[in-house]
């Protein structure tokens, strides 16, 4: 995989291109070790024979010719010339070296290898290293490695609200939505997407329900959410998640954006544009008609797409997470009022798919909750890609 590690590199050629000095790693650097990389400003020695049995690219960089391989000097056989993995933070590169050397008596270890079908088994400490190890597995091109951590973390999206509680950096969130992209695996990237939203919309919200979020966690909540608005090329890259932050921030008001100093007055003047163009939401050219697709109106079924088996159940469950109050209040001519209910979409998207689960397999073998599921969150993304093409026009 190009670009992946590199050979040939000085410690002295590299000196003036690192932030600090280079160290050992405490954990994983082995006197035993046969080589030697660099990550970061941090030098690790490895067992080759430990890499080469799960990972493709090593297995090829040491069964290279003796000759080949030191054209360039002893490239990996000690600290002054070591092999480079460029891109890579040391703490990721630990957690996946976890999974080579992990031991029975090793807590990190042991909660790794617990069985994620277990929803008592989920946290934010198994679910990073888990992202670590699926990109860095992908990267080294480690199938097999990566196909079991790819199970292990679709495992968590049965934990959306549990998950969304835990105060996880957007570098982290947007490296898991990266990564399910690169395995091109479409219930992944429509579940990462929603987990995120979750996040941000389960901690902007001070209910007593939520005595985790204290006042100083929804500030905190908050600054992530600027934090990730602003990342470079969002909205390029991600329509539907840059579309969602700026639909928050919308529904967070001027005061809020006079004081979140990351900001820019550009930034204030084109938000404040969004909310003219918004409100009322109705008169906006956002495609909404996809909320009436499973619902009851009088003795009639809207028509949809898909029908399914338990259609009655399914048109209930329906009703009750998109239609009524909720209804109202995206079609509400009140000022905020639309946007504040595009804001609770993902909150809506979880109630829906928690009632789905209730539906015994007995009663639908055709796994229309899924098929239905994945038509609600191909539709809640294409309204936040609309949300975004406001922030272009007015710019």
């Amino acid at each position: 995989m190009v670009n992946s590690v590199k050979r040939s590199c000085s410690v002295s050629s590299l000196s003036g291109k690192l932030d600090g000095p280079i160290s050992r790693d405490n954990s994983y650097y082995f006197e035993d070790g046969n080589a030697v990389f660099l990550v970061g400003n941090v030098l690790f020695k490895l067992h080759s024979s430990l890499l080469m049995r799960e990972c493709e690219m090593f297995e090829n960089m040491f069964t290279l010719p003796v000759k080949q391989m030191r054209s360039g000097g002893e490239d990996g056989t000690c600290d002054e010339r070591p092999i480079v993995v460029p891109h890579v933070e040391p703490q990721p590169f630990r957690n996946f070296l976890l999974i080579f050397y992990g031991r029975p008596s090793d807590t990190d270890y042991r909660y790794l290898m617990m069985d994620a079908t277990d929803p008592n088994n989920h946290n934010s400490s198994v679910f990073l290293k888990l992202i670590d190890i699926a990109d860095l597995a992908h990267r080294f091109v480690a199938p097999e490695l990566e196909s079991w951590a790819l199970g292990q973390l679709k495992q968590f999206s049965c934990s959306t609200e549990k998950m969304s509680k835990y105060h996880i950096s957007p570098e982290y969130q947007l490296k898991l939505l990266r990564y399910a992209k690169l395995a091109l695996d479409e219930n992944l990237i429509y579940w990462v997407r929603h987990w995120i939203r979750s996040h941000y919309v389960w901690g902007m919200d001070p209910s007593p329900a939520k005595p985790a979020f204290t006042i100083k966690s929804i500030e905190r909540v908050r600054e992530q959410l600027v934090r990730l608005f602003k990342i470079p090329n969002l909205r390029e890259t991600e329509p539907a998640l840059f579309g969602f932050t700026f639909c928050l921030l919308l529904s967070l008001g001027h005061t809020f954006w006079s004081k979140a100093s990351l900001l820019t007055r550009q930034d204030r003047i084109i938000l404040l544009s969004g909310q003219v163009h918004l409100t009322p939401l109705p008169e906006s050219r956002i495609s909404l008609q996809w909320l009436d697709a499973y619902a009851q109106r009088g003795n009639r079924v809207s028509k949809s797409r898909h029908k399914p088996c338990a259609r009655c159940l399914i048109t209930r469950a329906w009703d009750d997470a998109f239609g009524g109050g909720y209804r109202q209040m995206v079609y509400s001519n009140t000022p905020l009022a639309g946007i504040s209910a595009l804001v609770l979409l993902p909150h809506r998207r979880q109630h829906f798919a928690d009632a789905l689960k209730k539906i015994s397999p007995m009663i639908c073998s055709a796994k229309c909750q899924d098929t239905i599921l994945k038509f609600v969150d191909r539709h809640i993304d294409g309204v936040f890609a609309q949300v975004a093409t406001f922030w272009k026009d007015v710019e």
